[in-house]
């Protein structure tokens, strides 16, 4: 720094050097002030990412328990706790606390339509895909009547193990319509195309639309196998299980998805 005068007013004229007392309270302030600007800068800019980042959370429309929706899809969360969303063209997809969603098309025919590998599938084949923890909550809805406390574990794609309190197991394979019981008893019996056990023996009834009855006689489980290969389930313990698979189209080829309008599946 160099030297510099100035005058208090009195006439006085005063040299101030870098080795003056008051430049360096000068020098000190300067630099404090300084301090304060750049710390004040920084602390609105702090402000102004902060109050960015809030209004685009604002902006960002909360379709959970989906990924995405098409844009410009309304969403409402109920009184019950669930959630209705209003798609672009007019129809309704809400959620439901019996693990599976409900579609209402522009008709206003309601549909009830499990979760499948993670994605809900409508009946206009739109496919809108869940959020990871929200995929095995309505993973169940293949499978009816599980008790309180029971929940399928899959094990493979389309796949799924149940085990329950008295030591059964059940495992569930959705793609070879087959269901598999492993009685505490070491005993075996595979309900499916076939009807068959290991270590006990099981009566099977065929019926005049076509399903058949079936009756084990050791460990007392019973049940009905449909036409379409669906399961009803009848343990020895008190639960009646009713085990869906997939349907066919048109077409005779696969369709995994199965949809419920009032009154039963279409």
């Amino acid at each position: 720094m160099g030297s510099a005068t100035f005058s208090p007013g009195s006439g006085a004229i005063y040299d101030i050097t870098t080795t003056s007392p008051v430049a360096h309270v000068l020098h000190l302030s300067h630099a404090a002030s300084e301090a304060m600007r750049q710390e004040a800068e920084s602390a609105l800019e702090a402000h102004q990412q902060a109050a960015a980042e809030y209004s685009q959370q604002l902006d960002q429309p909360d379709f959970h328990p989906f990924v995405s929706l098409p844009a410009g899809t309304l969403q409402r969360d109920l009184s019950n706790g669930q959630r209705l969303f209003v798609l672009p063209d007019g129809t309704f997809l809400g959620t439901t606390d019996q693990e599976h969603f409900v579609f209402v098309d522009s008709a206003g025919v309601p549909y009830q339509i499990p979760e499948h590998d993670g994605k809900v599938t409508l009946p206009d084949s739109r496919v809108f895909e869940l959020v990871p923890e929200a995929r095995a909550t309505h993973a169940t809805d293949w499978i009816q009547g599980l008790p309180a406390g029971v929940h399928p574990v899959q094990v493979a794609d389309g796949r799924f193990r149940i085990v329950f309190a008295t030591g059964l197991r059940l495992d569930v394979s959705i793609p070879d319509r087959r269901v598999v019981l492993l009685n505490p008893t070491a005993t075996v019996i595979e309900l499916g195309k076939k009807i068959q056990a290991i270590g006990e023996e099981i009566q099977v009834n065929l019926v005049d639309n076509g399903g058949r009855g079936f009756s084990a006689l050791e460990s007392q489980h019973r049940g009905f196998i449909d036409q379409s290969g669906d399961i009803l389930l009848s343990l020895v313990s008190g639960e009646d299980l009713a085990i869906t698979f997939p349907t066919q189209d048109q077409n005779g080829e696969e369709n995994p998805h199965r949809y419920y309008q009032c009154g039963g599946p279409v």
